[in-house]
């Protein structure tokens, strides 16, 4: 008896459903799992934080910090943009200046947007600006936890988180000063993520650009690199990148803290040496601004040959005829 055997071409597609593969996670192939409640619980999470800021904006919108309004009225005070733009108090020519205090008005971003919103509403112009900040925290704390968390429970987590902090919703809905200061230091930390995830480029990019907002706004700033150096040994040890064995994670590592130690040569050589004197762990209180001795160093006045130290402040203090006045050369 002969047996036929019916071979079935190769070109023909099985109709047979394929097992999933052995690391595939189960459900995965389905539509319905991709657009499942998980993705709408995820939403949920991350529209809290909007609802709560957007509540206590629109309802207080009058209370915002005095910083804000430094920048607004500044803004508001030239006849032009060029003329904003030129003052030494906006750091648009020279964004590596690095006054003793950052008043509010050094941003150039919040500058341009507050000019251009004031044509609409000086009342809603400073909240406007809030929330652009706002957003800009956001979508970079959305990016970071995109590829810090490839989980979903973990990145709901951390959402929960952000959403019980009163501290990070208080300043999202009172002051763009502070918030462009995070969204820089945010912005440095996820150029390192791109970076130690092999994506150099993009990564040094994004570092780049928070260099350069390094001096827009509150200057918690300055420390960008202590921030982006920290995550990064965290990044290496504590929680390291998926895929990556520990030899590859370190010279990862170290070329980004090469990178990093370069732009932070490049600020201190941009701006004359006074960058690497902000950030020194020492008092930074103790440098005056640049170009005069640091506070509490004995001065001369030139207005009058009769100078004494005060005991209390040791400050040289100066005798003009029969009044006593600071001495400020």
């Amino acid at each position: 008896m002969h047996t036929v055997e019916t071979l079935e071409p190769a070109t023909q597609p099985s109709e047979l459903p394929k097992a999933p593969a052995a690391d595939a996670p189960v459900g995965a192939s389905t539509r319905a799992a991709a657009v499942g409640p998980t993705y709408r619980v995820r939403a949920l999470f991350f529209l809290q934080p909007i609802a709560l800021v957007l509540l206590r904006v629109l309802y207080d919108a009058h209370d915002l910090n005095n910083w804000d309004l430094t920048g607004f009225l500044n803004a508001n005070s030239f006849s032009t943009l060029r003329q904003l733009l030129a003052r030494p108090e906006v750091h648009f020519w020279n964004p590596f200046s690095f006054p003793q205090y950052n008043t509010g008005a050094e941003s150039v971003i919040t500058a341009i947007l507050a000019r251009a919103l004031s044509h609409a509403s000086f009342y809603w112009a400073p909240v406007i600006v809030l929330l652009v900040y706002d957003a800009l925290f956001l979508l970079l704390l959305h990016v970071l936890f995109k590829r810090l968390y490839r989980d979903t429970p973990g990145e709901n987590i951390a959402w929960i988180l952000l959403a019980m902090s009163p501290v990070i919703l208080t300043f999202m809905s009172t002051t763009a000063f502070d918030m462009e200061a995070f969204g820089v230091i945010l912005l440095g930390i996820v150029g390192l993520e791109y970076f130690l995830q092999r994506r150099s480029v993009v990564g040094s990019i994004l570092l780049a650009g928070a260099f350069c907002a390094i001096s827009q706004a509150y200057p918690l700033a300055f420390y960008l690199p202590y921030f982006v150096a920290v995550w990064c040994v965290y990044r290496t040890i504590g929680q390291p990148v998926a895929g990556i064995s520990f030899p590859r994670r370190t010279l990862r590592a170290a070329a980004q803290l090469l990178v990093l130690a370069g732009f932070v040569y490049l600020a201190n050589w941009a701006s004359n040496a006074v960058y690497l004197s902000k950030i020194a762990p020492e008092d930074p209180m103790r440098r005056g601004p640049a170009g005069l001795p640091p506070l509490g160093s004995p001065r001369t006045c030139a207005a009058s040959s009769t100078s004494r130290s005060c005991p209390s402040c040791d400050r040289t203090r100066c005798r003009s005829g029969s009044r006593r006045t600071s001495c400020t050369s």
